[in-house]
């Protein structure tokens, strides 16, 4: 049973969609999850949250998926993704929206966040105790070294340096009331190899409610959003970082980091050849997917 709910962040409308187990029975308190999206795209997350979101009906929980704003149809100029200093706010208030819920419990509420929507959860963990234990998948820990990484393997570090002048250059037209400079995700944020181009655009154009062009503004706040800063202080919520040894999208050291810096409880599992999509039994294959699944169920059930 699903149903498409909005609530408020800080004055900004946000959509999301709430599923309930089929067996459950009006006046049931339910331990909830939270799920959280990752850059440029919404609540399904090309599909792997859906896939996550049956096995946790299956196994009795409430679950939340919604649009992170500049996402999906949540508010926001479409594309403006805040990561570090908005989306946070956003998951705090689908906190406060799930315990608000009659259907659920608000003592056993967890989260779940894919990408970048994984590092803000791990942020949000250090700060609202409200979250009683966290996944991660495949999530960067620090947004300046997650952007380097991609500006020096594709352009070197004399491209990472052109970046970096090209967001300085807009931070100074933002500071004097000029709008930010609007760029293709693909290439003009995240670089990739020019022969791969025409493949991510063809996976927009059928993905259409992903987001396909940001500001350079979006640069500017990722580049100062370090979720490692904050992962001694998640401890004492329980917090597993699961990562895909063949990540291409952000590098399996930054689950490392993560784990290193975090205290206890705490847990790291490397899917072996995983890549980003971890959940997607299309892309990483149905055995690998049910396992980084099975390793999200695993975790809730031992302390929600």
């Amino acid at each position: 049973m699903q149903e498409n709910v909005v609530f408020y962040s800080w004055g900004c409308k946000i959509a999301g969609t709430l599923h309930m187990p089929d067996d459950y029975t009006p006046g049931q308190k339910r331990p909830g999850v939270v799920m959280s999206h990752g850059m440029a795209n919404d609540r399904d997350e090309a599909g792997q949250h859906l896939f996550m979101v049956e096995k946790l009906e299956e196994a009795g929980y409430v679950v939340l998926r919604f649009d992170f704003r500049g996402c999906g149809v949540s508010g926001a100029p479409r594309g403006r993704m805040l990561i570090g200093t908005e989306w946070p706010q956003d998951l705090q208030n689908a906190i406060t929206y799930l315990s608000l819920r009659p259907e659920v419990d608000p003592e056993r509420i967890a989260a779940m966040g894919s990408s970048w929507g994984g590092g803000v959860t791990a942020h949000t963990a250090a700060i609202d105790r409200r979250m009683k234990c966290a996944v991660t998948l495949g999530a960067p820990a620090n947004g300046t070294r997650w952007l380097k990484h991609q500006w020096t393997a594709q352009h070197g570090e004399e491209g990472w340096k052109k970046f970096l002048a090209e967001v300085n250059t807009d931070r100074e037209r933002r500071v004097q009331g000029e709008p930010s400079k609007v760029v293709r995700l693909i290439g003009g944020f995240i670089p990739v190899e020019p022969d791969q181009i025409p493949f991510f655009e063809e996976f927009l154009a059928a993905h259409p409610i992903m987001v396909s062009d940001a500001p350079l503004e979006v640069a500017d706040d990722v580049l100062f959003f370090w979720p490692e800063e904050m992962a001694g202080r998640i401890a004492p919520t329980p917090i597993r970082f699961i990562h895909g040894t063949a990540d291409p999208v952000v590098n399996v050291q930054e689950a490392r980091i993560f784990y290193e810096r975090a205290g206890e409880p705490k847990d790291l599992h490397l899917v072996k050849d995983g890549i980003h999509q971890l959940l997607s039994p299309e892309d990483n294959g149905e055995e690998k997917a049910n396992q980084a699944a099975e390793l999200v169920l695993e975790w809730f059930e031992r302390y929600l």
